[in-house]
């Protein structure tokens, strides 16, 4: 078991440089979930990364208050090794707690991100080393 986090890392809307986290996540037996994700992968680029196309499930919000309630299901229900999410805003420390509670159940790393693709929320870096760890 270990401990889960909620952090987040600076990374460009370039899927591309998403994939190498995306196979590290795709070796445990939980989903990877993208929350409205800015663009996707093709599935011969998922699978010439190594990952199966199979366990990556991408989540669509549509109102402003469905992004926070889904994205902490997301995160509590333990079924996903990695939620990447593309909020658009900057969450409420509020949020942000609730979001981390929800991290710690259910064992799941979680990294937010803006439209941009830039990471919004500098709650704890994390690297490589650690995410291997963690999944």
């Amino acid at each position: 078991m270990y401990t889960a986090h909620t952090a987040v890392e600076s990374i460009t809307t370039d899927h591309r440089l998403l994939l190498p986290m995306l196979a590290l996540a795709s070796h445990s037996q939980r989903w990877i979930t993208l929350m409205n994700p800015a663009s996707l992968p093709s599935q011969a680029e998922l699978k010439h990364a190594g990952i199966d196309p199979s366990r990556l499930r991408v989540i669509q919000s549509q109102g402003k208050y469905e992004v926070e309630r889904y994205l902490e299901q997301a995160c509590r229900a333990g079924t996903s090794s990695l939620v990447l999410a593309w909020t658009g805003k900057r969450l409420k420390p509020d949020q942000m707690s609730r979001l981390q509670e929800a991290c710690r159940q259910g064992e799941t790393l979680c990294m937010l991100m803006n439209t941009q693709g830039h990471a919004m929320h500098a709650d704890r870096s994390v690297t490589e080393e650690q995410i291997e760890l963690a999944l």
